[in-house]
């Protein structure tokens, strides 16, 4: 059984955009109520026709298998949703969607990234990878060393170069 994915494009009548929109959200959910949709949520975009400026909506979702649309007809919770949707239509198409073999794959997820560690568990991280600590003498010449630097250069006036 293998599930068709599907995009619909809804074209509302001019100044129905919003009550087309409320329409589409309910969409997925009453198919999935239905058992007619997958668990995968439809995902829906707003377009704008970039002659014209006409909006659009673009819904994406998966039929559970090819006779789903056909028993889609015959749900009474289906066609609560499609019955009004007439009234606020100008157009809609409806294409069933395949992916193309040998096209490139989709961009691959990202890796969830690691949560912030608490600052507790970062100081013990920080202190399992420190090597043996330095020596006292190394601290105190290393700390001294900069300041030295800083105070000779600032007590040794720049002389200007003669030409």
């Amino acid at each position: 059984m293998a599930t068709v994915g599907n995009i619909v494009i809804y074209r509302p009548k001019e100044g129905r955009e919003n009550d087309l929109l409320e329409l589409v959200k309910k969409h997925w959910p009453a198919v999935r109520a239905a058992g007619l949709a997958t668990n995968e949520p439809a995902r829906v975009w707003r377009a704008s026709d970039k002659r014209s400026g006409k909006i659009s909506f673009v819904e994406r979702f998966y039929w559970v298998d090819e006779a789903a649309s056909s028993k889609a007809h015959h749900d009474a919770k289906v066609q609560a949703i499609w019955g009004p949707m007439d009234e606020v239509l100008e157009d809609m198409t409806i294409l069933a969607i395949e992916e193309v073999s040998g096209h490139p794959p989709a961009k691959r997820k990202a890796p969830a990234r690691k949560a912030k560690r608490a600052p507790a568990k970062r100081a013990a991280a920080a202190r399992a990878k420190k090597v043996a600590p330095r020596s006292r003498a190394k601290k105190t010449a290393a700390a001294k060393r900069p300041a030295a630097r800083k105070a000779v250069r600032r007590s040794a006036p720049r002389k200007k170069a003669r030409r």
